[in-house]
């Protein structure tokens, strides 16, 4: 990978005309003085920060662009960290965005080395980051609570968190968001750091969307512990997991509703997607895997409880699987497994694609109409379990499996495989173009 400094600005594309402030004291007159609807543009230059400074509702502070207006805080300004990440600290942040409609950040760099993040938002509606870089902070780049119709899009978040006390920060660490849309970002560690964060997480909420981004995190996306309604997640680059587990898979939803919806993204992590979750679609995803991390189940259900499902997953393409596809510890029920297309490299650990404790309730577990294909001289099983257990296994056709023949049973001439060629694009700006298993487009 590229170090930061190489890599593509973003920018939200508006022009920047407002209040014209010069220096950090006008920046503060600026904010105080300023009445609903104000707009402050920041010009280029480098504005010291002695403290967070707080917006009030229907305030846009907007710079020349990133690299060119920068924010940071002044090198004396370092809030302790001995509370996290039990306790947040609104004042250890650039800016705080307390209970507020309508604030816009966008078109600047925000940098804080000493300080716990860029942005503190709780309780707020309709705040907007757009077109920053979010570079080097110790917790969270943005760190928010309760947050509704919040909008994330064309930021670069680099080296944007840290760990404390086993728990670690994200580029954006959102609790109980609603209604929020977060895309065309870029999530990177710069060249030699070794600052573990994670992308986007956060705990529970509704009706949120990450889609187009390009996010180079180990874990990328995490969700876990809550309840979760809604959530869509599309089109991305991802070279880390999805984390999504509830104890027990979480409430069952009603009329076939959505906790986590997964569809058109390019995943690279063997390790790809922690469960259990129920209500849960993965849908003509391309799991480019690494064929040198074999080490991950495609999906991991670490929960002791059993799980009533459903997981609808159909139509994906699935390259070189490491242990396996589907791995429970406490059982997942309900899995309908459907037209897709696996193909598995060689590997050592002759593992099944699917190992189902023995407490599952097999009559409900469905695998059929796909192509599972093996490499020449690594052949490796289908099932954990005889597949005597399973009534819906029909229609598949099997290349190199391990028993395969006791998995042929047919009962038309339905098609095995995805129903339609996958073609679809994502990443920032929809750069990656997938036409089946090709991939081109992605930058480094």
């Amino acid at each position: 990978m590229k170090s930061d400094a190489s890599l593509p600005r973003q920018t939200s594309t508006k022009p920047c005309k407002g209040v014209t402030v010069r220096n950090v004291k006008e920046l503060q007159s600026a904010i105080e003085a300023g009445k609903v609807g104000t707009t402050i543009a920041l010009t280029a230059g480098v504005f010291e920060l002695p403290q967070t400074l707080s917006l009030k509702s229907g305030t846009t502070l907007c710079g020349q662009g990133a690299g060119k207006t920068i924010v940071r805080g002044v090198s004396t300004w370092q809030p302790s960290t001995d509370l996290l990440p039990r306790t947040e600290n609104p004042k250890a942040y650039l800016f705080e965005i307390d209970r507020q409609r309508n604030v816009t950040i966008r078109d600047m760099s925000l940098h804080g080395p000493n300080l716990h993040g860029a942005v503190y938002g709780n309780q707020s509606e309709r705040m907007t980051l757009a077109g920053l870089e979010i570079k080097d902070f110790l917790w969270s780049g943005a760190r928010t609570f309760s947050m509704t119709k919040t909008q994330v899009h064309d930021n670069h978040f680099i080296d944007a968190g840290g760990k404390y006390k086993n728990t670690t920060g994200g580029a954006l660490y959102d609790h109980y968001p609603k209604e929020c849309n977060v895309w065309n970002n870029r999530v990177r560690s710069s060249k030699n750091s070794q600052r573990p964060f994670y992308g986007f997480k956060g705990r529970g909420g509704r009706n949120c969307r990450f889609h187009h981004n390009d996010i180079r995190r180990d874990f990328a996306i995490e969700y876990p512990f809550d309840n979760n309604i809604g959530f869509e997640i599309d089109r991305n680059y991802i070279e880390g997991t999805i984390s999504i587990p509830k104890a027990g898979g979480g409430p069952v939803l009603a009329d076939n509703a959505l906790s986590f919806h997964i569809h058109r993204n390019v995943i690279t992590k063997s390790y790809a997607i922690e469960f259990a979750r129920n209500n849960v679609r993965i849908d003509r995803n391309l799991f480019d895997l690494d064929p040198k991390d074999d080490r991950g189940n495609l999906i991991s259900d670490h929960g002791k409880r059993l799980s009533s499902g459903p997981l609808w997953m159909h139509d994906n393409l699935i390259r070189n699987v490491g242990r396996g596809i589907f791995w429970s510890k406490g059982a997942y029920n309900r899995i309908q497994f459907v037209n897709n297309h696996v193909r598995a490299s060689k590997n050592t650990r002759n593992s099944p694609f699917f190992q189902l404790p023995s407490n599952t309730d097999f009559q409900t577990i469905q695998i059929e109409r796909n192509i599972f294909e093996c490499a020449p001289n690594s052949p490796r099983p289908l099932l954990s379990v005889d597949s005597k257990l399973l009534k819906n296994l029909q229609n598949n056709t099997f290349v190199n499996v391990l028993g395969m023949n006791r998995y042929a049973r047919t009962r038309s001439n339905a098609p095995s495989g995805p129903k339609q060629p996958l073609q679809f694009t994502a990443g920032v700006n929809n750069e990656i173009q997938v036409n089946g298993w090709s991939v081109k487009g992605l930058k480094p």
